[in-house]
C-alpha cells in the first residue's frame, strides 16, 4: 500500500484528515503560484492578450476541484466552467504582431506549448489533490526560460 491508503492504515481519522487538508491547501498553494507566473510571463506579451483572465478564472475553478469531494452534488456546478476553460487555454490562438522573425513564431508555438501544459499540470493537480513539487518546480523553470528567450525574440520588453 503507498500514499494515502496506507496512511488510512496507520494513523488516527482525526490524523489522517489533517493531513488530506494539509495536502489540499498546498495544492491549492501550487495551483495559484502556477497560474501567476503563467499570468505574469504572458501577460506582457501582446500576442498573447487576454489570456490572463482566462487564466485566473481557470485558477479560481481549479481551487473549487481541489477542494470538492467527488460525491458533492455541487461537483457538478464546478466540473463544465473547469472543463470549459481549460480548453479556452488550449484551444489558445496568439495574434502575432506583424513582420516577426521565425525564430519569434517558434517562440510563440513554444508558449502555446507551455499554456497547454501550464493547464494539464493545473488538472493533475486539482484532480488528485496533491501539490506535485517537481512537476511544479520544472515547469516554473520552463516558463523562466521562455521569458527570457522571449526577450531575446522581442516578443516581450525588459520592462514588462
Amino acid at each position: 500500500l503507498w500514499g494515502e491508503p496506507f496512511k488510512v492504515f496507520t494513523r488516527s481519522i482525526a490524523g489522517y484528515y489533517e493531513s488530506r487538508y494539509v495536502k489540499i491547501a498546498q495544492t491549492m498553494g501550487a495551483i495559484d503560484n502556477i497560474s501567476g507566473r503563467i499570468i505574469e510571463v504572458f501577460s506582457s506579451m501582446p500576442a498573447f492578450h487576454g489570456i490572463g483572465a482566462t487564466v485566473l478564472s481557470f485558477a479560481r475553478a481549479g481551487r473549487i476541484e481541489c477542494e470538492m469531494m467527488k460525491s458533492d452534488p455541487d461537483f457538478f456546478l464546478n466540473w463544465p466552467e473547469f472543463v470549459t476553460l481549460k480548453e479556452q487555454i488550449k484551444e489558445f490562438e496568439p495574434v502575432p504582431p506583424t513582420g516577426l522573425s521565425a525564430l519569434a513564431h517558434a517562440q510563440l508555438q513554444r508558449g502555446c506549448r507551455l499554456l497547454y501544459d501550464g493547464a494539464d499540470l493545473i488538472s493533475y493537480m486539482a484532480g488528485v489533490r496533491v501539490p506535485m513539487p517537481k512537476s511544479t518546480r520544472e515547469y516554473l523553470q520552463a516558463l523562466d526560460d521562455f521569458e527570457v528567450d522571449c526577450l531575446g525574440a522581442g516578443l516581450k520588453s525588459v520592462s514588462a
